[in-house]
């Protein structure tokens, strides 16, 4: 068990660094903020921390952050996919993973925050969303 804990964190530590070595070239005008989404000011979020409780294989969503600027196109959907696939690729074979769900963009709202996400949880059927940023 201690093992697969472990190899579940190198697999998200992995996927964090994957984005960040992929994006660091881009130097858009257009943001897309992890906080921002998860973490709107306008929902007084407040954290209450949790022992999560995962069931393995897991099944994991992939999805890019919206854009916090209105209007501003960013990367096209295409890229989105193809980058979101890259990412799904490298952990593709892990055996603690049964199936990876690339999540378009239209389902994320701007500041959806933890409630957006709960409903992606339940419409892709997933039990882990990486959120590419």
């Amino acid at each position: 068990m201690n093992h697969l804990i472990k190899s579940v964190s190198v697999f998200l530590l992995v996927a964090a660094m994957s984005l960040l070595t992929g994006c660091q070239s881009y130097s858009g005008v257009n943001k897309s903020s992890l906080v921002e989404f998860l973490y709107p000011a306008s929902m007084g979020y407040i954290e209450t921390p949790q022992i999560p409780h995962l069931q393995l294989p897991l099944r994991v969503g992939i999805a890019f952050t919206p854009a916090t600027q209105s209007g501003s196109a960013g990367f096209s959907e295409i890229l989105k996919r193809q980058l979101a696939q890259n990412v799904a690729d490298k952990f593709a074979d892990l055996e603690f993973v049964s199936h990876i769900e690339i999540i378009p963009s239209d389902y994320l709202r701007y500041q959806g925050g933890f409630t957006n996400i709960d409903q992606l949880r339940q419409i892709f059927g997933v039990d882990v969303i990486v959120l590419l940023s």
